[in-house]
């Protein structure tokens, strides 16, 4: 029986050369494009993306008070943001505001009487606030105030409205918050800033979905 000598070859040093991962700092990246680094100058909008104060502020703003009241923020591009609308919409369009709030009571006595509850007479006597979140369909987070005809009460309701597409067809939306106007447990969500730009550029924030 032969035996035949092994030898064993030395490990390629190529094995042993290690990854290295390569970063584009926004620097880098300005200068290969041509663009400075701040994003403005990239657009030329007079807009940003929410800094991470900003992103806090809202998100505290959201948990508190389920949407119903949040800041502005001036010269924010951020798709989806739940938005006061109240200051930058049209007349026409504050009836349309109305009449979901409206909706809301209608929907909400609804299920009042499936659960064996009686109805609540209520008479919207004005609307408050509305914030709008576009995300096609809209969701609209609407304040209003209205007296309760039985009890001979006025007070301060919220209602959440989740439209349908086409936003005319009354039968898909939906109302998945309806309550009285919880009490301030905490400092107000300040509203010193004016409206966002954002904001403006949408009238009416149902025609986005439109195509």
């Amino acid at each position: 029986m032969s035996t035949a000598a092994t030898y064993e070859l030395p490990e390629s040093p190529a094995k042993k050369a290690k990854m290295t991962t390569m970063t584009v700092t926004p620097q880098e990246e300005g200068r290969v494009y041509g663009v400075d680094d701040d994003e403005d100058e990239i657009y030329n909008d007079g807009l940003h993306m929410m800094t991470a104060e900003e992103i806090d502020r809202y998100e505290e703003a959201v948990m508190r008070s389920d949407g119903f009241e949040v800041p502005e923020f001036p010269n924010v591009f951020a798709f989806g943001l739940i938005t006061p609308i109240m200051n930058n919409i049209s007349a026409k369009f504050r009836g349309k505001i109305l009449k979901y709030a409206r909706f809301a009571v209608d929907r909400h006595n609804e299920e009042r009487v499936k659960e064996g509850a009686r109805e609540l007479r209520l008479d919207i006597t004005g609307i408050v606030n509305c914030n709008a979140e576009v995300s096609c369909p809209v969701n609209y987070y609407i304040t209003f105030e209205a007296k309760d005809l039985d009890m001979n009460e006025l007070d301060q309701y919220e209602a959440k409205v989740v439209t349908s597409v086409p936003d005319d067809d009354e039968d898909d939306d939906e109302v998945p918050i309806f309550r009285k106007k919880p009490k301030p447990t905490n400092p107000p969500v300040p509203t010193e800033h004016g409206p966002s730009d954002s904001n403006r550029a949408v009238g009416d924030p149902s025609k986005v979905c439109e195509t």
